[in-house]
């Protein structure tokens, strides 16, 4: 995560202005500074007529908002200022592009839209989560500032690495600069011990990247009026839960796993689920906890551990990363890190809880990319992938998590259904659709063409992803 400095001030007291000032100055100290300034539009009676957003690498400006313009479509509304959304889209390219190059990152007038995750969040979100030893100012207006800081640096933040608040007197400016060049030169010294990215990629804007244009695509062709329940997990948590019950033997994954574990070990199971691991695991070793926020996959586990008098398991209602200390000897995580909105908090607070061991279980590819031609057949065009093994094995090299690579053999039913319109009730929430004739009609046509058909009845689709393990020791992080 970069560092961050802080600008504050109240309306009118000129945030913008001092911005520009330690901007200039913090290029004299021979750093290279990006970002974005709100550059303000005056009418020929002297009121404010609205904003422009500046580009700060090159002369480039977009309309922000404007006053006395009727707001329309999803347009969001401040006082009198009607604002653009595609010029927030447009900051956060900006930030995207020239984040990897710059030092400092300067992104003025965080306020009430950001604090509600709107106007400039995703910029924000983005440049925070750049690597050291970049430094992010943020402008901010003084009553804003909590919920900015809440917003997107927790209830716990870090310290800003320096901070001045408008109307700033030259000393404070000075100490300002001062600051902000330390940070950044000694981050860099710092980033020199850490590992090269490879091939030169930023792999955490990848995986973001690929995370976000998978969900736009999803939200895009999705039916109107079609919505998950508050648990998203809810339609799928029996399906897994019988299937978990079926299992006769352990898979690979478990298999894998034996030689590694000793039986005074605690093992803490992030994403547990149905509990297809956990009870594999609790007859292996001392102790296991299983982390599972949804309340319908959590019900089934808990089920399950009755039924089999696993009474060495605790089960924990949380997400990950967890909101208190967790530690164990091993950390297990399976099958979880494609729907993680950012993949860096989530994988360094497996590296933290863990002991001895992190494992990470993933497919080559990711679950959407097997039912991509069923996509394709029914939305007609490509579906956008999810990271898959290779992109997260990268990524954790970067963090200098220095992860092996195993792949495994795929003993999996996991996209085998009872019948041809079982398989269409689970498409249909795959694919975002609601039960409609014509879609329903391209839904059994892709069924019939693209599964294998059994003789009870059942289809499956073919070939599913091989398993790969990511794996590294705890010590391993420098």
């Amino acid at each position: 995560m970069a560092h961050w400095a802080l600008i504050a001030g109240e309306r009118g007291e000129g945030k913008t202005s001092l911005a520009l000032r330690l901007l200039a100055r913090l290029r004299r100290a021979g750093l290279r500074v990006e970002g974005f300034v709100q550059h303000p539009l005056d009418a020929p009676d002297g009121t404010r007529a609205g904003y422009d957003l500046v580009r700060l690498s090159r002369d480039e400006v977009v309309p922000l908002a404007r006053s006395g313009v009727v707001p329309r479509g999803n347009r969001p509304t401040i006082c009198h200022y009607v604002f653009e959304p595609d010029s927030f889209a447009r900051g956060c390219d900006w930030v995207r592009e020239d984040g990897a190059q710059a030092q400092v990152l300067l992104l003025d007038e965080v306020g009430r839209l950001e604090a509600e995750g709107r106007g400039h969040a995703a910029a924000v979100h983005l440049a925070l989560g750049l690597p050291e030893p970049k430094v992010v100012i943020l402008s901010v207006r003084a009553e804003m500032l909590f919920a900015v800081v809440h917003r997107f640096l927790g209830e716990d933040p870090v310290e800003p690495v320096a901070a001045v608040e408008a109307p700033a007197a030259p000393g404070a400016e000075d100490e300002f600069v001062e600051q902000v060049v330390r940070a950044v030169r000694e981050g860099a010294r710092a980033d020199e011990r850490r590992p090269v990215r490879a091939g030169g990629v930023d792999w955490r804007e990848v995986c973001a990247r690929m995370r976000e244009e998978s969900a736009r695509q999803t939200e895009r062709l999705a039916d109107p009026g079609f919505a998950l329940p508050p648990d998203a997990w809810e339609p799928r948590a029996a399906r897994f839960a019988r299937r978990v019950r079926a299992e006769t033997r352990p898979d690979p994954v478990v298999e894998w796993l034996r030689p590694r574990l000793r039986s005074a070990d605690s093992v803490l199971d992030v994403g547990a689920g149905t509990g297809r691991y956990a009870r594999h695991l609790s007859a292996l070793v001392d102790r296991v906890v299983a982390v599972e926020p949804s309340p319908a996959m959590r019900g089934e586990l808990e089920r399950l551990l009755v039924e089999e008098r696993r009474d060495n398991v605790t089960v924990v209602p949380e997400a990950w990363p967890p909101t208190s200390a967790a530690r164990a000897d091993v950390v297990f995580c399976a099958h979880v890190v494609y729907s993680v909105p950012d993949l860096v908090p989530f994988l360094e607070a497996l590296d933290e809880a863990a002991g001895r061991l992190c494992v990470v279980v993933c497919g080559l590819q990711p679950p959407n990319a097997v039912l991509a031609p069923v996509w394709e057949a029914v939305h007609g065009e490509p579906r956008r992938p999810l990271p898959g093994a290779l992109e997260i094995l990268n990524l954790l090299h970067q963090l200098g998590l220095h992860a092996g690579l195993e792949i495994l053999s795929r003993e999996d039913e996991h996209f085998r259904y009872e019948s041809r319109d079982d398989a269409l009730q689970a498409l249909r929430k795959r694919l975002h659709l609601l039960p409609r004739p014509e879609t329903d009609a391209r839904i059994r046509q892709a069924i019939g063409a693209l599964f294998t058909h059994h003789p009870d009845g059942s289809c499956s689709i073919r070939p599913v992803p091989r398993d790969a393990v990511l794996w590294w020791h705890a010590t391993g992080r420098r």
